[in-house]
């Protein structure tokens, strides 16, 4: 009986470690925040013949902005097929995030070799704020 209850805590504090070591790691988990000091973004589109790099109005670089702010970012040791580049990108004071060329839900953030995922929804918006300046996706 005695090594039943041992036992059984030994378990329950695994658990708890557990646990507490995974909401410490989503917590303090790095995240997006692009920072109120930027106040303006490049779209650039050079693809299928496009030589597209114009400046964003203030309306789309604040709905990228809030697609983009509070993604975790996440590195990874193999690198997506979905086909990022900097010739598909906003550039964003000196950092190119660039969506999937293939429409899939990654952004790749060039310089500091990292990446986020969208929600199918923030993909919309962000193919269309493309769309609107001449950029189509998929672009593979």
């Amino acid at each position: 009986m005695r090594i039943l209850k041992k036992a059984i805590f030994i378990v329950l504090s695994v658990v708890l470690m557990i646990i507490l070591f995974s909401v410490l790691v989503f917590i303090f988990w790095p995240k997006i925040r692009l920072a109120d000091r930027e106040n303006s973004a490049t779209l650039i589109f050079k693809t299928y013949g496009c030589d597209i790099e114009v400046a964003l109005s203030v309306e789309d670089f604040q709905i990228i902005k809030e697609i983009f702010n509070g993604n975790r970012w996440y590195k990874t040791n193999s690198v997506p097929s979905c086909g990022h580049t900097k010739a598909v990108s906003i550039l964003i004071g000196d950092e190119y995030f660039c969506p999937a060329c293939d429409g899939c839900n990654t952004i790749y953030c060039y310089n500091q070799e990292r990446y986020f995922s969208l929600y199918s929804e923030e993909v919309k918006k962000l193919h269309e704020i493309f769309a609107k300046y001449g950029g189509v996706f998929p672009c593979v």
